[in-house]
């Protein structure tokens, strides 16, 4: 019986050894085309006319062609652009699809 066992584990050790050893596989770069570049914000359609305070909160005046809007920090324009913040010089605006965050300056009279 000795030798069986002996012969069994020699016959189970050349068929290992007769396996193709496993390779790992690189992984895949992205190429050029594959990469995604992030979308550019589009324009604001708004002037940002000024500031005001209403009842101890900014407020600040936009304008286009169409409408005059007077909105404040945390508020939607056009349910594209959230303000996020109202300062001296400006606004800053967040892109709601991209992230994105844009500042907008008081335009000179």
């Amino acid at each position: 019986m000795a030798r069986q066992s002996w012969g069994l584990a020699a016959e189970s050790s050349a068929a290992e050894a007769a396996e193709p050893a496993v390779t790992l596989a690189a992984p895949k770069r992205a190429t050029d085309s594959e990469v995604q570049v992030p979308v550019a914000a589009p324009p604001v359609a708004y002037q940002l006319l000024g500031r005001m305070d209403e009842a101890g909160r900014p407020r600040i005046v936009l304008s286009n062609a169409q409408r005059t809007l007077v909105l404040g920090v945390g508020e939607l324009i056009d349910q594209q652009w959230r303000i996020e913040a109202i300062g001296p010089t400006g606004a800053q605006l967040l892109w709601l699809s991209g992230g994105q965050k844009q500042n907008l300056a008081y335009s000179s009279p």
